[in-house]
């Protein structure tokens, strides 16, 4: 054996273990891209069922849009199961009234729009494939979850002001929980931020304070010991 073999390859290996981790890129995310392809898939085609509707004249479509209206409202039915669903006499008369009657392919179109609402639903709960662990860089808003003295020191990032507080909270797969690397001020509720940091999924629920009280807020993603600058655009 070469005398200097041994050596080296030692002193390659002590270098080797001294070098730095090579560091993971970071990806600029959109709030689109942590939505699962099914999710996109069901959305494109409700669209393309309400797109159906700008072909009708305008008598037919105002009698689409009354009809459906009404089964939505009045039955509070989202999947389309009309024939085993327990409605009362005035619900069913719905069904019976002239709208209905006059177009009654309306009724078809409702079932079908009712079931795409319920898959969507049931798609807006789950993450894409191979999202954890992956290093990335997000723009949201601020929903403060923990404060230490005026530092928030957990939150949620949501893709658009008033989520979960004015409006109905976004699908998991578009809250992310976020604890930062370090405490931060935020100078008001919704302040926009750009967070960076590793990904993780998994479905949890955490508590939001409200004027009101509590409400458990459901979320896909989560991002700890992350950094948090206030958002500036490119």
């Amino acid at each position: 054996m070469n005398r200097f073999a041994l050596p080296l390859a030692f002193t390659l290996v002590a270098a080797l273990s001294a070098a730095p981790a090579v560091l993971q890129a970071v990806e600029t995310m959109t709030w689109q891209d942590l939505l699962p392809p099914r999710q996109l898939e069901v959305e494109e085609a409700l669209d393309a069922e309400q797109r159906k509707l700008w072909a009708f004249d305008e008598a037919k479509r105002e009698g689409f849009y009354e009809v459906t209206y009404e089964l939505d409202i009045r039955t509070g039915l989202k999947d389309g199961s009309l024939e085993d669903a327990d409605l009362t006499e005035e619900d069913r008369a719905i069904l019976k009234s002239e709208p209905s009657k006059q177009f009654p392919e309306a009724v078809i179109y409702w079932k079908g729009m009712a079931a795409l609402r319920s898959d969507l639903a049931a798609a807006a709960k789950e993450v894409p494939m191979g999202m954890s662990g992956r290093q990335v860089r997000i723009a949201g808003y601020v929903l403060p979850l923990e404060f230490a003295g005026e530092e928030v020191t957990e939150f949620l990032l949501v893709p658009f002001v008033g989520a979960c507080i004015h409006a109905p909270a976004p699908p998991p797969n578009q809250i992310v929980h976020v604890r930062p690397a370090k405490p931060f001020e935020s100078d008001r509720l919704y302040a926009p931020v750009w967070v960076d940091g590793v990904l993780s999924t998994g479905t949890a629920k955490h508590d939001l304070s409200l004027v009101d009280g509590t409400a458990p807020v459901e979320v896909g993603y989560a991002m700890d010991a992350a950094a948090v600058e206030a958002y500036k655009r490119k």
